[in-house]
């Protein structure tokens, strides 16, 4: 069971990294949520067209954009100060439905919610949700981020965010599934998760 925490630092009050690999937390480390969006912009994140079964245009296309870097390598790092590092090419994750269903569901439930933070309200870490999902995996990851408008721009940020690009790049991750919820009514609008496990698998 992991119960460690290595790095609580916190450089803009929310937590936005987690890690569950069953060994260490090593990165709860905070990326900016400056609500940067004063326009209703998201008209185009629906179900059909060339997307996964079951996901949206925009979760299929950040699923697409994590591959993409997963494939050719990537510098990760670059905000708050950090030193850009190089992350080699490591296997392509497997999309998986369930990942998605509990990535989706934190989504919608911080922008409902509106808070900000892998642990819900409740104190629900994001190893419970996938519990409550019957879903068991060998380890697993979550990214979260507000405010971005579009599947570019939220992976952009992971990437320059070191803890988040170490997660996308984890080669002993798997399979991944991405939750994007949005409302315009509620401060951020924009809501996304991606979880990431290691050979998931159900009750």
């Amino acid at each position: 069971t992991n119960t460690t925490d290595t790095n609580t630092t916190d450089t803009n009050t929310t937590d936005t990294n987690t890690t569950d690999t069953n060994t260490t937390d090593t990165n709860t480390t905070d990326t900016n949520t400056t609500d940067t969006n004063t326009a209703d912009t998201n008209t185009t994140d629906t179900n059909g067209g060339d997307t996964i079964p079951g996901w949206t245009a925009f979760e299929s296309r950040v699923f697409e954009l994590t591959n993409a870097i997963r494939s050719s390598g990537v510098m990760c790092g670059g905000s708050f100060g950090t030193t850009p590092e190089w992350r080699p090419s490591v296997p392509l994750l497997e999309p998986h439905i369930g990942l998605r269903d509990v990535a989706y569901g934190h989504s919608e439930d911080m922008g409902l919610r509106e808070f900000y933070a892998h642990d819900t309200p409740e104190g629900l870490t994001p190893g419970h949700r996938l519990q409550n999902a019957g879903i068991r995996t060998y380890g697993w990851s979550e990214n979260i981020d507000a405010t971005p408008t579009n599947p570019e721009d939220v992976v952009q940020r992971w990437i320059e965010s070191k803890g988040h690009c170490e997660n996308m790049m984890n080669g002993n991750l798997t399979h991944l599934g991405v939750g994007h919820f949005y409302d315009a009514n509620v401060r951020y609008r924009n809501f996304w998760t991606q979880m990431f496990a290691r050979n998931p698998y159900y009750d």
